[in-house]
Order: C-alpha cells, then sequence, then structure tokens
C-alpha cells in the first residue's frame, strides 16, 4: 500500500471516530444532528478531496496547489461571504480572496491583517515532548510584501464591514505556519463546533503530512547533493531564469569559486569570452535540446560542458524549468593524445636515425668493391651499433606493454653484478671517447654473486649510462659506484650533465616522460620509467638526486641474497686513468 493511500485510510479512520464522538454526545439537538447529517452527506467528497491534495504534493512541496485544491474542496462544502488564502511564496506573500457578497474594503483588510500576523508568529509546541521549532532567522513579512489577487464581487465601502463569523485552516511544516485557509460570514454562529472540529482535524492531518513530505524530501535532497558532492565531474543546476539553483564542489573547484553566494555571474566570469554560456543555457532551455561543447578552457583546464534540459516532474506537458551543467575534465585525455602523437613522432625519429645509417653503410659496402678491411670492419661496426640501438628501443617498448598487461616477468639467477656493469661499461667507452667523456668506477670487490635478472638488471645499467653520455657535455665524467649497503647492494651513476630542476624531477619516472634539456636530445622516455619497474620488481628501489647545473646522480638498490657455495670473483685490476686517455676505466 502507497503512502497516499495510507494517509486517505487514516483520514476516513480519524473522521469516522470523530462522527461518533459526536453522534454520542449527550443533549445533541436537531440543529447539530442536520448539520452532522449535512457532513455525512459530504464526508466522502471531503475525503477525495484530500486525497487530491496528497496526489499534488506527493510530488514535491507545491504549497500553491495543496492551497489552492484545498480552498476549492472547502468552498465547495461550506457557505461563506469571503474564501480567503495567504501563503508563503518566497520572497513574497499571495493573498487570495473569493467575495461572495459585497463587503467593505475594512472588511477584506481587516482579514488580511489577522492572517498576516498568524502568519509573522512563531508556533511554540504546546506538548512539551514535541520539538521545538527549528533555529533560524525570522522572517517578517508585512503588507509591502502581498501579492493579492481578488474575486467576485466588488467591494464597496458602503458594503458590510463587520465580519461575525469565522474559521481557518492553519498550515504548517514542521511547526512552522506555511498558509492560512479562512472563511468568513456576515451571519451570526454561521459555523458551528462541529465545523471548527472538522477544520481542526483538516488542519491536522494536512500539516503532519505536508511536515512528514518535508522531512522526506529533505532528506532524499540531502542524499542526492552529497552523492552528487562526490562526483567527480562538475554539475550545476541553473532555473529558467538563468539563476544558480546549486552547485557541487567539483565545479566550485573547477573555476575555482568557493565563496557561499555563488552567483550565474561568477561562473560566467570564470569561462572564456568566446564561449556565449548564456546563450548556450537558454538554447537549452527554450529549444529544449542537449547541447555538448568540447575544448572549454576553465583555468587553464579542458572542459567537456554537457548542458541537458530539467523537465517538470508533474507535468502532462513535461515542461522545461531549467538545465543541469556537466563539466568533464578532458585535460588529461588531451594531455594523453599528445603525449601519444609526440611518442609517435620520437619513435619515427629514433627508429629512422639508426635505419639510415645502417642502410647508407650497407650499401656503401655492396658498391664499393675496393674498401680496405679497416674500412669494411668499420661500417660493421657501424651497422651493428645501429642494429643495438634500435633494438634497445624496440625492446623498451616491449617491455612497457608487457608491464601494462601484468606480463613483465623477472628470471632471477645467481649472477656477478661486478663483471655485468664492467662488461656494459666496455661497451660505451668508445661512445665516450668521441664525446672526451671520462668514465669512472668504483666497484666494491665484496660484493658477492647474489640471485638477480642479469638480462633486466643490464637493461638498467644500459639506460643509466646512455642517459649520462646523453645529456653529458663533452669534456665532462660520468661515474659509476657499486657498493654494500646492509643487506642491500646500491648502484649509483653520477654525471656532470646540467642537471634537473627540483619541480621538474616529480615525472621523470613516469611513463613518456623526459628531462627538459638545451639541444636535441630525443627518446622515447621510457628508460627510466622501465628502470623503476624493473628495479621494484627486484624488491629495490630508484633515487634521483640532481640540480640544475650541479649534474644528476641515479641509484638503485638491489636485495642481497647472497649464494655461499659460489665465490665472487677476483676483481681484475683497475686501468689508470690518464689526460691522454680518458676513456680508460679507473677505480
Amino acid at each position: 500500500m502507497n503512502l497516499p493511500v495510507l494517509i486517505v485510510a487514516s483520514i476516513t479512520f480519524l473522521l469516522g471516530i470523530s462522527l461518533i464522538v459526536l453522534l454520542s454526545q449527550k443533549g445533541k439537538q436537531k440543529k447539530t444532528i442536520a448539520r452532522l447529517q449535512v457532513f455525512k452527506e459530504n464526508h466522502e467528497y471531503l475525503v477525495n478531496s484530500l486525497h487530491d491534495v496528497i496526489d499534488i504534493a506527493g510530488f514535491g512541496k507545491d504549497l500553491e496547489s495543496v492551497v489552492d485544491t484545498l480552498t476549492k474542496s472547502i468552498g465547495e462544502t461550506f457557505p461563506y461571504s469571503t474564501l480567503s488564502s495567504i501563503y508563503i511564496k518566497k520572497p513574497k506573500l499571495v493573498f487570495r480572496s473569493v467575495i461572495a457578497e459585497t463587503v467593505s474594503h475594512a472588511f477584506i483588510n481587516h482579514i488580511k491583517d489577522t492572517m498576516l500576523t498568524t502568519l509573522n508568529t512563531s508556533i511554540t509546541a504546546e506538548d512539551p515532548t514535541k520539538p521545538a521549532p527549528q533555529a533560524g532567522p525570522q522572517i517578517h513579512y508585512d503588507s509591502d510584501s502581498i501579492e493579492e489577487n481578488l474575486t467576485g464581487e466588488q467591494l464597496d465601502d458602503m458594503g458590510i464591514s463587520e465580519i461575525k463569523s469565522s474559521i481557518e485552516i492553519k498550515l504548517t511544516i514542521n511547526n512552522h505556519p506555511q498558509a492560512i485557509i479562512n472563511l468568513t460570514s456576515t451571519s451570526e454562529n454561521a459555523y458551528s463546533e462541529e465545523d471548527k472540529l472538522l477544520f481542526s482535524t483538516i488542519s491536522e492531518l494536512v500539516s503532519g503530512f505536508l511536515s512528514r513530505l518535508d522531512l522526506l524530501l529533505n532528506f532524499e535532497e540531502s542524499k542526492s547533493l552529497s552523492m552528487i558532492d562526490s562526483f567527480s565531474e562538475g554539475i550545476f543546476m541553473i532555473d529558467k531564469s538563468i539563476n544558480l539553483v546549486s552547485m557541487n564542489n567539483s565545479a566550485k573547484n573547477f573555476m575555482n569559486l568557493h565563496g557561499s553566494n555563488t552567483s550565474i555571474k561568477d561562473i560566467l566570469s570564470t569561462l572564456p569570452n568566446t564561449y556565449n554560456f548564456r546563450d548556450k543555457i537558454e538554447q537549452c532551455i527554450t529549444g529544449n535540446q542537449r547541447i555538448e561543447e568540447t575544448d572549454v578552457i576553465i583555468n587553464n583546464k579542458a572542459f567537456k560542458v554537457i548542458l541537458t534540459p530539467v523537465l517538470e516532474v508533474n507535468s502532462a506537458t513535461r515542461n522545461t524549468i531549467g538545465a543541469s551543467v556537466l563539466l568533464h575534465d578532458i585535460t588529461l585525455e588531451k594531455s594523453l593524445a599528445r603525449t601519444k602523437e609526440d611518442f609517435t613522432n620520437i619513435m619515427v625519429h629514433e627508429l629512422r636515425s639508426p635505419l639510415t645509417a645502417i642502410k647508407a653503410s650497407s650499401e656503401f659496402l655492396t658498391s664499393q668493391a675496393d674498401l680496405t678491411h679497416e674500412e669494411k670492419k668499420r661500417l660493421i661496426e657501424m651497422i651493428s651499433i645501429s642494429s643495438k640501438k634500435m633494438l634497445d628501443e624496440i625492446s623498451l617498448i616491449l617491455d612497457s606493454a608487457k608491464m601494462d598487461a601484468g606480463l613483465f616477468t623477472i628470471r632471477k639467477t645467481d649472477s656477478d653484478l661486478k663483471k655485468l656493469i664492467t662488461d656494459r661499461i666496455s661497451v660505451f667507452t668508445p661512445v665516450a671517447a668521441e664525446k672526451t667523456i671520462t668514465l669512472r668506477t668504483e666497484i666494491d670487490p665484496t660484493i658477492p654473486i647474489f640471485s638477480f635478472d642479469p638480462v633486466r638488471i643490464d637493461e638498467v645499467i644500459n639506460n643509466l649510462l646512455s642517459n649520462s653520455l646523453k645529456f653529458t657535455p663533452e669534456n665532462g665524467s660520468i661515474s659509476i659506484k657499486a657498493g654494500m649497503t646492509g643487506e642491500k647492494v646500491t648502484v649509483s651513476v653520477t654525471d656532470t650533465g646540467q642537471g634537473i630542476a627540483k619541480d621538474k624531477q616529480g615525472a621523470l619516472f613516469a611513463r613518456y616522460q623526459q628531462a627538459p634539456a638545451e639541444g636535441t636530445h630525443v627518446g622515447t622516455g621510457l628508460g627510466l620509467y622501465v628502470v623503476k619497474q624493473v628495479v621494484e620488481d627486484h624488491g629495490g628501489a630508484v633515487t634521483l638526486d640532481s640540480d640544475l647545473g650541479q649534474g644528476t646522480t641515479i641509484s638503485f638498490t638491489l636485495p642481497l641474497h647472497t649464494q655461499a657455495a659460489v665465490p665472487a670473483e677476483t676483481p681484475a685490476a683497475p686501468a689508470v686513468h690518464t689526460e691522454e686517455n680518458p676513456q680508460r676505466l679507473v677505480n
């Protein structure tokens, strides 16, 4: 059984009890019996009228419709000289009166003043167990705030000015007066005690229903607002008069609007001048159409803006009463799209260069028959180096894809880190010599053979050395250190390059990110991303120490799992560094 049916059933039960009480009173007079008979005949009609009130209010807090429906039902049941109502429609009051016989202006003014006084007086619960009215600012309404609507007979100062009988229904919502319906008569005793009892019953039932409905709607509204506030998208509502109705926290943050009195003017001030937002809203509401705008810039962020018409719920014609606006932040999406485009361009550049070198070297080898042995060897070395460069770049891409798919694996085996570092440095020695860069090593000879993936760690050292050589200027130096730190081995690569600003270091190990540098150094931006993942998959960590103009040190650690059965090799005697041969390795 739904709420309106339950309420109608309750009304019927209470009115039936009222009849029994009235009929059981001693000393009933014929006039009372006649009145009860009339009431009994109209009882079904009144219940149906109250059902209409419930149906109307059930759609929301539409106080105007409730007052109009209840006033019509009462006017069709009871005799009156004037039938008046007054209700709050912020920021004003609405006073209506149907005049059935000629009365004076004073007659109407007296009714209006009485009802106004009642509305301005807060109701105090007679029962101390009932909750007191909620605290809050008291709004005082005066005659200047009343919108007046009189129908029926014309007022005449020569007409009747004295009210002989009156009766009223007072509608309250949670102990706050919201509306009054008043009947007056120019006849004495026009309304009996039974009429007053009936009016009191109607007042209590309808007020109770509206109060419960108000609490329910406020609760649902609070839940809805909490839910909307939890959205990462910005959402706000605008009525058909282009006034801001509500706005969630995300929208306020996007627009940097944190005041309690945010208005549509504040919103318009944050939007670019090229985007005529007011026209879009009017087009959405008047045209009842959904509007989408992409790439709207708000506070240096890109947004997709979606305007959707809001339709009236309890209207058969589904009138548009406003618009909802959704702000979807697409800054990251656009950034990723640009990154992918840049990555594609970089890959083309990175692969084109070695391919060009391979093609040119191979063509020269096949077209020149009189090449010396040294010339052929140099061309073959160039082809080998270029091929290795291409394979390294492709391996980075494949490793990155495997990491994203969760397919990247580490295959540990007992390996010698000292030898791995020494072998990798020997590969880079010719490149360093070309740029007159000094390579130095400092490897702790007590590092034992332990369990790690030699292929992956070789890639890590290769990437770190490659980066240092790329960003270290001529006559600079690169130092590689490896030593014991407790139960870990720490490896660091230090260069004398231009360094990295502190505010640029945060995203350095992210995918497709590169350290900003002068010159034409480009790359896929995957090297340090893969380095970090490989080291962390070993249970280690990567750290960065750099200052602009002071060079860079990147270190990583590997957990040490000593294998006593496999002795460490004795390191070879270190080479001696001389200025004439800067590529030679020194401890």
